[in-house]
Order: structure tokens, then C-alpha cells, then sequence
């Protein structure tokens, strides 16, 4: 089970402001309903979502990823703390994996989702703005895709990245995920990457 205090403060973070009898009721109403698993580096944790559960990445990264007919994987997503999983139906093909090892998923019945929904209008907010942000990092990605050099794309891939995670640093980047995680998002070599990653 996840660290009781860790998912109070995630939830309580990802709320929209209110006014706070209503946010703490919010967050305690989405603690109770909460199905907390952990999972270790490249473990599968698509059993966190099945029967069309949905899903709130709590702590990690995972990868979602399908194999092409050729035998490569291609990463189609990479979410970090604070992403939402499972809000639009995807694929059976759709593979989903731990990254980081003790990555924390909380996960919730479609029917509980609801319920919620209806009765804390914090929550409805909250699942609007995660789904806004899926979107917004997907069509992000696919701009990035669109550049015309790989030291471009890498670049900009470094960017968002940096913008979607926590830094200790401003002047270093802290990588949650690996040059090969990085290829097979941006469709390149993973020596291309490496190349692009000393310059």
C-alpha cells in the first residue's frame, strides 16, 4: 500500500482551488475510493486498469507502448506523477509498464469515478484539467515530432520533459526515464540520441 500522507498531498495538489472544507472532503472522498498498487521497474501494470478502471499515476513513470509487426516497441505516452490514465478507452494492443521501480498507482471503478464526479464538483474540475493536459502533452509531442532534425527533436523532447517533472536543479536535467525510453518515444536510434545527448 502507498504512503497515506503521499496520497493526501497528490490529491490535495491536483484539485483545483475551493474554498478548503469542500477540497479536504474532495480529497478524503478520493483517498477511500482509492485501490493503491505498486509496481517495480519494468513490471506490466495494465491489471491497475482493467475492467475499465481509471487511473492517477501517484509516484514513477510509466510507459504505453505498443509492439509494431516488426518486433519494435513504440512508446505512445509517457506518464509522470499527477497524469491521469484510462480517462478515453484505448486499444487492447495499448501495453502499460512501470519505469521507475515503486511507481504507485491509485486506481478507481468507473462507477465509483461517477459517483464522485457527481457529488464533489472539485473532482469533475480536476478530471477535466488532467484530460485537457493529456491532450495538450500529446499534441506537445507531436509538434516535437514534426522538427526537422534529431537534435531538434531531442531537444525539444528535453524541454517538455523537464517542464513535466520535478527538478532539483535549474541547471541540470534529471531524466526519470532512459535514452532508450527516449528513442522509442521519438521514433530514432537510440545512438542518435546518445549523439544528440553530448553535443
Amino acid at each position: 500500500m502507498g504512503n497515506d500522507e503521499t496520497v493526501l498531498r497528490i490529491f490535495h495538489a491536483l484539485l483545483p482551488e475551493t474554498n478548503a472544507k469542500d477540497r479536504d472532503a474532495a480529497v478524503d472522498a478520493l483517498h477511500g475510493a482509492a485501490k493503491i498498487t505498486v509496481w517495480q521497474r519494468d513490471q506490466p501494470c495494465e491489471s491497475a486498469f482493467a475492467g475499465g478502471r481509471i487511473g492517477c499515476l501517484l509516484t514513477g513513470v510509466v510507459r504505453r507502448y505498443c509492439v509494431r509487426a516488426d518486433g519494435h516497441r513504440q512508446i505512445l505516452d509517457l506518464p509522470v506523477a499527477g497524469d491521469f490514465l484510462g480517462l478515453v478507452p484505448s486499444s487492447a494492443s495499448l501495453l502499460t509498464e512501470a519505469v521507475s521501480s515503486d511507481t504507485q498507482i491509485a486506481s478507481f471503478r468507473p462507477e465509483q469515478i461517477a459517483t464522485l464526479v457527481e457529488r464533489y464538483p472539485a473532482i469533475a474540475a480536476m478530471l477535466r484539467d488532467r484530460l485537457t493536459a493529456a491532450v495538450r502533452r500529446l499534441e506537445d509531442h507531436l509538434l516535437v515530432q514534426g522538427r526537422t532534425t534529431a537534435l531538434d527533436k531531442v531537444g525539444g523532447y528535453l524541454m517538455l520533459l523537464r517542464e513535466r517533472t520535478p527538478q532539483s536543479s535549474s541547471n541540470g536535467l534529471f531524466l526519470p526515464i532512459s535514452r532508450y525510453d527516449i528513442a522509442d518515444h521519438l521514433g530514432l536510434a537510440v545512438e542518435t540520441v546518445r549523439c544528440c545527448g553530448k553535443r
